[in-house]
């Protein structure tokens, strides 16, 4: 993204500017998820509901619990696939 900037504006602090601007939202997002549980999150939940540990982490935290925070924290970061883990993608160079 940043190369790009360079690529089409007409000074390195246009360039500069311009990512920064397009960038700071999302990555304000992820700072704020982060602050509030973001992955550890799940580890807070089995703590919090397993104090004196456990034998099957599905007992204390389901799957389908653990999907949905990591497909919440994903959407937030920007990754565009709900499972934790899976390659972000990228997008190919001159690809808009």
């Amino acid at each position: 993204m940043l190369a790009r900037e360079l690529a089409v504006r007409g000074s390195v602090e246009d360039a500069i500017a311009s990512y920064d601007a397009q960038r700071r939202p999302a990555t304000n997002d992820v700072v704020l998820a982060n602050r509030e549980g973001g992955p550890d999150q799940c580890l807070e939940i089995v703590e919090r509901r397993a104090p004196d540990g456990f034998v099957d982490v599905e007992a204390v935290i389901g799957r389908d619990e653990l999907e949905a925070i990591a497909s919440r924290y994903g959407r937030t970061a920007g990754r565009p696939s709900a499972r934790c883990g899976a390659p972000a993608s990228w997008p190919r160079a001159g690809a808009s």
